[in-house]
């Protein structure tokens, strides 16, 4: 599989540096565009621009995997996160709600609670 990434920085050199650093690559396993070339400007000061570069790699199958099961495992606890909240919420409604039969009518409170459950 065909992965890419796009960098930025003062240099072109600099910006691929960074991709190659971050993806753990060398400069022979990659592919290297230039989107945007770097510019002083006027005097150094007005109109710099830093410089765009992708660089395109073939992402060995065990990465892909990797990444893959990274990702799963990150919808997961997220998912789970969510879940541990709603419980806690559960929790307090529940507690809120039974305060307020008890205000109500105390005598009812065992059959309402029962029925509810």
């Amino acid at each position: 599989m065909k992965r890419s990434i796009v960098k930025t920085a003062k240099t072109k050199d600099e910006a691929i540096k960074e991709a190659l650093k971050e993806i753990n690559k060398s400069i022979d396993e990659v592919e290297i565009d230039v989107l945007e070339e770097e510019s002083t400007g006027f005097l150094g000061l007005i109109g710099q621009k830093d410089a765009v570069v992708k660089v395109s790699y073939q992402e060995d199958i065990n990465e892909g995997i990797d990444s893959l099961i990274k990702e799963i495992e990150e919808d997961t606890k997220k998912d789970l996160e969510k879940e541990f909240d709603v419980k806690k919420y559960q929790k307090k409604f529940k507690k809120k709600i039974e305060k307020i039969l008890k205000k109500v009518s105390p005598w009812n409170l065992n059959w309402k609670m029962k029925k509810s459950l």
